[in-house]
């Protein structure tokens, strides 16, 4: 079963599914991923909705929407994937300049990409792995970088 949208908000989670295009259809809300998923400080899987957003026979790609000072994001997830062993800073480095993420934040020993593209009205988009998953993040407005740093600190 899924849990409906009020059920979300109830539980103080300010998503919503409708928000995730896939096609004119809504997307797969999932309970169970293939990986464990970093999620908010806060907040649990029992709180968002987690839709299953990859093409059929692709690598599982998890997505949920959150929010950061009312602006909307969306976070998507996926194992970081084989081809990245032993060469993970090299190949996430690629992943950021083909998303034209090319600023760095470094967080410890975390390095996040981020850009800002002015396409679609203007998103900001950061790239980053921790404990283990990718995370992508992309926002509809830009945000500081200690904002971001506090947020991605924060997903545990």
């Amino acid at each position: 079963t899924t849990k409906t949208t009020n059920e979300t908000q109830s539980l103080g989670a300010s998503v919503s599914s409708e928000s995730i295009p896939n096609g004119g259809q809504g997307p797969d809300i999932v309970t169970d991923t293939e990986f464990p998923l970093l999620f908010p400080a806060g907040k649990d899987k029992s709180s968002i909705e987690v839709a299953l957003v990859s093409p059929p026979n692709n690598a599982p790609v998890y997505a949920y929407l959150d929010t950061l000072k009312d602006i909307e994001l969306r976070i998507s997830q996926q194992a970081i994937p084989e081809s990245f062993s032993g060469q993970e800073a090299t190949k996430l480095q690629e992943v950021a300049e083909d998303f034209q993420a090319t600023d760095k934040l470094q967080i410890d020993d975390m390095t996040i990409y981020y850009g800002f593209t002015e396409r679609f009205g203007g998103v900001q988009s950061l790239v980053f792995i921790k404990n283990g998953v990718m995370v992508f993040i992309s926002s509809a407005q830009k945000l500081s970088d200690d904002t971001w740093a506090g947020y991605i600190l924060g997903l545990q």
